[in-house]
């Protein structure tokens, strides 16, 4: 009989191993915060997105009161950079929009506008087609020498991160807005009022921006490039945040 003491013993443990995992799991950490869910949309490099960053991102979730942010753009490189600004100046039809444009120009400076003029005059030919947009696209880009912060050469030390608010109420939005806006590790921020289709945060990463910062650079690549712990959500990665505020 004093076997089924033990068992239930064990079970007890186990029953308390799960229910910690649980509570991980739903954002909590021992502190008792609640975490805000992270996921990336489908094919968003997840990877170059420092744990400084992701923290940032938590933090002004949290503030605004809001379980789950979608990140819908992070790193891009040259020729999906193009696609993005295409895809944000032309219609599901493949029809320019003259208020897409307006939009996208206020976002850019006169090296992104040369771009934007570069897909308009590229559309006008005859035999165009998105990718002969595009291209005409870079190839202005290469000229002009525009590059978007989602393509910069120091992304590891100053993270560009976009943030769909298509699923947010104009009150979430607001209060997500707000919340950026007060966080003082956000340097630039690009919001619906700009004519932006997201949330767009620009965050310096201190580990690699701070010249005051004598840690062993090595030290520091390693830390912002060692993930948190990842599961699978469907299509989507969901990073399990579990960096504590500096």
């Amino acid at each position: 009989m004093g076997n089924t003491e033990d068992g239930n013993d064990l079970l007890s443990e186990i029953e308390d191993i799960l229910d910690a995992l649980a509570e991980d799991t739903d954002g909590g950490d021992e502190d008792g915060a609640v975490h805000t869910k992270i996921t990336f949309q489908k094919g968003v490099n997840s990877q170059v997105v420092s744990p400084y960053a992701l923290d940032v991102i938590d933090s002004i979730g949290q503030a605004a009161g809001l379980d789950h942010l979608e990140i819908s753009s992070t790193y891009r490189n040259p020729q999906k950079q193009m696609s993005a600004m295409y895809n944000n100046l032309f219609d599901s039809n493949g029809d320019l929009s003259e208020s897409k444009v307006a939009q996208q120009k206020k976002l850019y400076s006169s090296k992104g506008d040369a771009v934007i003029d570069a897909a308009i005059e590229a559309s006008q030919l005859d035999d165009a087609t998105p990718e002969s947009i595009k291209q005409a696209m870079l190839d202005a880009a290469n000229i002009v020498g525009f590059v978007s912060k989602h393509s910069s050469d120091n992304y590891a030390s100053y993270n560009t991160i976009d943030i769909s608010y298509k699923n947010l109420s104009e009150e979430d939005y607001e209060n997500l807005l707000g919340a950026a806006q007060s966080d003082s590790r956000i340097a630039i921020i690009k919001a619906k009022s700009d004519g932006d289709p997201a949330l767009h945060l620009e965050i310096p990463i201190p580990a690699l921006t701070d010249p005051n910062n004598t840690q062993n650079t090595n030290d520091n690549l390693k830390f912002l490039f060692t993930q948190p712990p990842m599961q699978q959500d469907g299509t989507k990665v969901v990073p399990i945040i579990t960096v504590k505020k500096p």
